[in-house]
């Protein structure tokens, strides 16, 4: 009896310690000083301190309906004794999966229009624990953010723009809009300038849902838009993408491809990229005087690129883009015609002579010369006129009292072409020269000064080596 009283004993002791130790076993340890922290925290895929410490989630566009918190603790010489998360503001706790590195996860389905209070505590087997405050976020979840309300914020920015309203136009637009949301509102404003008579259809060919409840959308459209300078009707088509994030409204703008359906005339500012799902085709750009064109897609993506370009329309119909390394010409149509190399200019040549020999300048090269050149100084007739020369192959038009900087084209008829001959170069005046091969070139006279026997005649200068008009 005795024996088996003492057994019983034992074995009840065997049993306490038992689970005294279960229930204890991250104490028994002892206290680590070592910080217990997260070597990263996502929610949803993104980084927790990114998402800010109030998240919109939309419940269409959480992966399998569920919202995923996920990181790895970091304990130290120690080791994980727990991971858990409350949704409910520490009120209840619920244990997350965790593997022996430290990776955990927990998911949970959210209900819609309910706002969780998130801390998430992680305890290694010394039982300290993570600043588990700072872990705090509101997540509030939403219902109704599917292709429908995708397709009714694209339709209302659709109609709020072809209306030209700039202000219901931005009421869709987010305050974080990656290009800028100032920047947009002045290109909208600037493309109500340069557009008239609006139109625009489009189809949702795809809405992928992405982190932090942003959502990815990829469209078709056909634009037709006249144009305010010209009269010119301009119509494209093409495929292209849109970002929209979470609002507290729904569907906010966050960014925009290129092709661009609105803020044309900032598009290098404007739009963050080209669609990866664009159909070549033409594409209408804007200058930066409001000037319009239709352009290959290649073409519009170096121009938005560059960002600095000109737009002239030709008597012909079609339409020359000017850079700083060439221009093209382009039909209404958006096909290319021509290209050459850039516009050739020199500001402030001097040309100086006694009468003879002359002092000539030649616009191929932009050279002085001591003799005749395309044009020539050999005297003057009053002390704001220099007397000169044409060169017998080249045509002469007087364009009146301008600049340089003003001339961007000049006419193709209603030259003299009677040389050689002499003519009266008047201070202010620009004239265009069409050359012996088919080139123009615009000259300014700045200034005409004579002191006897010299006169010296101050001139700028620019040239067209592609035969085209515009400058």
């Amino acid at each position: 009896m005795r024996t088996r009283s003492l057994t019983s004993v034992l074995l009840l002791s065997l049993v306490v310690l038992y689970a005294a130790t279960a229930d204890a076993k991250w104490w028994i340890f002892g206290k680590s000083d070592e910080e217990v922290s997260f070597a990263y925290l996502f929610l949803n895929k993104v980084s927790y301190e990114e998402s800010g410490d109030k998240v919109t989630l939309y419940r269409d566009l959480l992966p399998d309906g569920q919202v995923l918190v996920n990181g790895r603790v970091r304990a130290g010489s120690g080791k994980v004794g727990s991971v858990k998360v409350s949704t409910d503001g520490k009120a209840t706790w619920d244990k997350a999966k965790f593997t022996p590195d430290g990776v955990f996860e927990y998911r949970f389905t959210p209900e819609p229009g309910k706002t969780y209070t998130l801390y998430v505590e992680a305890m290694d087997t010394t039982g300290r624990k993570n600043d588990v405050d700072g872990t705090k976020k509101e997540v509030t979840v939403l219902g109704g953010f599917s292709a429908d309300a995708i397709n009714d914020a694209l339709r209302a920015m659709m109609a709020a723009y072809m209306a030209e309203d700039p202000a219901a136009f931005m009421a869709f637009v987010g305050a974080d809009f990656a290009g800028d949301a100032t920047n947009l509102d002045r290109a909208v404003r600037r493309d109500f300038s340069a557009f008239d008579n609006i139109s625009i259809g489009f189809t949702v060919n795809n809405i992928a849902s992405g982190p932090g409840g942003r959502s990815f959308v990829s469209i078709s459209y056909n634009r037709q838009v006249t144009s305010s300078r010209s009269g010119r009707t301009l119509t494209d088509r093409g495929d292209t993408e849109f970002v929209f994030n979470a609002g507290d409204g729904g569907p906010r703008l966050y960014s925009m491809k290129n092709p661009l359906i609105f803020g044309l005339s900032d598009a290098s500012n404007v739009a963050t990229g080209g669609s990866n799902t664009a159909q070549p085709g033409p594409v209408i750009i804007v200058d930066n005087s409001g000037n319009t064109a239709v352009v290959p897609a290649e073409l519009q993506s170096q121009l938005t690129e560059d960002g600095d370009f000109t737009i002239t329309g030709n008597d012909d119909g079609t339409s020359t883009i000017t850079t700083t390394d060439g221009t093209t010409v382009v039909s209404q149509d958006g096909t290319v015609i021509a290209t050459g190399a850039g516009v050739e200019s020199g500001n402030n040549i001097i040309l100086t002579t006694p009468g003879h020999p002359p002092a000539g300048f030649n616009f191929v090269d932009g050279s002085v010369v001591a003799g005749f050149g395309d044009i020539s100084i050999t005297g003057h007739t009053d002390p704001q006129t220099a007397y000169g020369w044409l060169d017998p192959a080249a045509c002469m038009l007087d364009l009146g009292i301008n600049t340089i900087g003003g001339v961007t084209s000049v006419p193709s008829a209603g030259y003299t072409c009677a040389g050689p001959m002499g003519f009266d170069f008047a201070e202010g005046h620009c004239y265009a020269v069409r050359l012996g091969d088919g080139t123009y070139g615009v000259v300014e006279i700045v200034s005409v000064s004579v002191v006897l026997p010299d006169i010296t005649v101050r001139i700028n200068y620019k040239y067209q080596p592609d035969g085209t008009t515009n400058f």
